[in-house]
């Protein structure tokens, strides 16, 4: 008897990240550290609700060709501190990252201002069960 290869994908971790004064960044974040999970990213995507995230880890420089709307992109440390914010960026665009750059965050556009996301802030990590809406 032969044994078939197991092809399925494994699934994506999802996180809930609020910012260091206990505001929600986003609830269902998918955190892409595979090779083919950073590649394909958001294309997929036709658009990202508020609530929504995508956290590549290792993040270094990104890019939107191919995708269909704009996002908002945090370059973050190995500790989740902002080290550079990308707003709206729109599709067919690139954003360089900080030397320093861990991980990458994108987001709905226009999030990062409206929750009032900075340079130096800090993310965390909550249990998806105890994430506030």
């Amino acid at each position: 008897m032969s044994r078939q290869p197991d092809n399925r994908q494994p699934k994506a971790a999802v996180i809930a990240l609020i910012s260091e004064c206990g505001r929600p960044v986003a609830s269902r974040v998918r955190v892409a550290r595979t090779f083919a999970g950073r590649l394909i990213g958001l294309l997929n995507h036709r658009r990202l609700l508020g609530e929504e995230g995508l956290l590549i880890e290792p993040g270094g420089a990104v890019h939107t060709f191919g995708m269909r709307f704009a996002i908002d992109v945090l370059f973050l440390d190995p500790g989740m501190r902002i080290l550079k914010i990308a707003p709206a960026m729109q599709p067919a665009c690139i954003a360089v990252a900080p030397a320093a750059a861990h991980y990458v965050l994108e987001i709905a556009s226009g999030r990062a201002q409206s929750l009032g996301q900075e340079v130096g802030m800090r993310l965390l990590q909550v249990p998806l069960s105890a994430a506030p809406s």
